[in-house]
């Protein structure tokens, strides 16, 4: 009897276990998740205004990262970006190029980066080189006491702009040097003891293209997925979208897949019930959290679509620039119209005369334009999401272990009975 019971369980587990694969979360179309961030970044936008305070302590960093990610999602930024431009001309650039907030690195890199958005030649802005200021700013300061949320975003633009900066390697190097400093078995440890999915996710996520720190996002990714209760993230006893969104852009990078999935179906499920496009509504700041939302979405957008992380530029660069009419094309034309009316006046003058010969004259010289060769294009370096892992390997052997344990309780109640 005995092991007909354990023989009737193991064929249930066999059962079951395909079945309860099929509850895995499954890898959103990528129309669906473009739709979810573009109506995300259109809740944001209202919410940020670009005036004096874009100056004041780190408000550079967190309104022109919104502004970026709006950017990527495919919402109209064009009205954003010129309020943007000008709190940038009025009230943190100086004339010489200076950059005066309260984080100049960061700032420059930013702002490098929605210039290359816009279309604009950073190192011709206002007749500034904003790559060189840039450049020279990030080689000479101390990235080991920077704001570690700050370092994915210089590096990332120290690797787009690398071909127009002298320093970009060693700007780059300085700052793996600084995150592989604070690995832990958590992946990252930025706060002393307090490790969390957001730093891992915020930090980790564009990195991906500095080899070395290969082996602290192994980490990370694999203690951010034990964190999760269920699909979702849970931060100081409620779910959080702040870390939902920063999740999913550390998987979303460098899976496993099956996480990027089951992370993007628990962070819809702290949508704004209103479904106006906010996430986190009774969080201490739902703007924030719409934010980080915001950038999980975007990230997966990307690496679904095989596109760059969005704050690597790479694929806007180089800038193409206009060149001005020549004036050696516009004295040519000038010069073949007046050669034609003088033609055809003296043809109209010969015509008129009785039998005289026009004088002969040395046609006109031209001058064949000079063409300016278009710069080459830099290859487009992109991230695609790893796909590792079977959906349901932990429930089949779940089940396994429930099987078991029922068919010991079967056998110690069938000694009882036969005492």
């Amino acid at each position: 009897m005995k092991h007909k019971l354990l023989a009737l369980l193991l064929a249930l587990v066999l059962a079951i276990a395909p079945a309860a694969s099929a509850f895995a979360a499954e890898t959103p179309a990528v129309s669906e998740v473009k739709a979810e961030a573009k109506k995300t970044a259109e809740a944001v936008l209202p919410q940020i205004t670009f005036d004096s305070s874009l100056a004041e302590g780190s408000n550079f960093y967190n309104y022109t990262r919104a502004l970026v990610l709006a950017i990527r999602a495919g919402a109209d930024t064009s009205a954003k970006v010129s309020e943007f431009l000008a709190a940038v001309d009025d009230h943190c650039l100086g004339d010489d190029g200076a950059m005066n907030t309260g984080c100049p690195v960061v700032s420059y890199a930013l702002l490098l980066m929605v210039l290359a958005l816009d279309g604009q030649d950073a190192s011709d802005y206002n007749g500034i080189n904003l790559v060189e200021k840039f450049n020279d700013a990030a080689a000479a300061a101390d990235l080991s006491a920077e704001n570690a949320y700050f370092l994915p975003l210089i590096y990332q633009a120290a690797d787009a702009y690398a071909d127009q900066m002298n320093d970009a390697d060693s700007i780059k190097s300085a700052v793996a040097s600084r995150v592989k400093s604070l690995e832990s078995d958590e992946g990252l440890d930025v706060w002393g003891g307090y490790p969390s999915v957001d730093d891992n996710g915020i930090i980790l996520s564009g990195l991906s293209k500095e080899k070395s720190l290969a082996d602290v996002a192994d980490k990370a990714t694999a203690w951010s997925a034990a964190q999760k209760e269920g699909d979702i993230f849970v931060s100081w006893g409620v779910p959080s979208a702040n870390s939902g969104g920063s999740g999913l852009a550390l998987f979303a990078v460098y899976g496993p897949e099956e996480e990027a999935a089951s992370t993007y179906a628990g962070l819809l499920t702290l949508k704004d019930p209103a479904d106006n496009g906010m996430y986190d509504p009774d969080s201490y700041n739902p703007l924030l959290a719409t934010v980080d939302a915001l950038f999980g979405l975007v990230t997966y957008e990307h690496m679904l679509s095989g596109e760059t992380h969005p704050f690597d530029v790479s694929d806007c660069l180089p800038i193409e620039k206009e060149e001005p009419e020549s004036t050696e094309e516009s004295t040519e034309e000038s010069t073949e119209e007046s050669t034609e009316e003088s033609t055809e006046e003296s043809t109209e003058e010969s015509t008129t005369a009785e039998e005289t010969k026009p004088e002969e004259t040395e046609p006109a010289t031209t001058t064949a334009p000079t063409t300016t060769a278009a710069p080459e294009t830099k290859a487009d370096g992109t991230t695609t999401a790893a796909n590792t892992g079977d959906d349901g390997h932990g429930i089949f052997f779940a089940c396994l272990l429930c099987a078991a344990a029922a068919a010991g309780t079967a056998a110690m109640y069938g000694k009882k009975r036969a005492k």
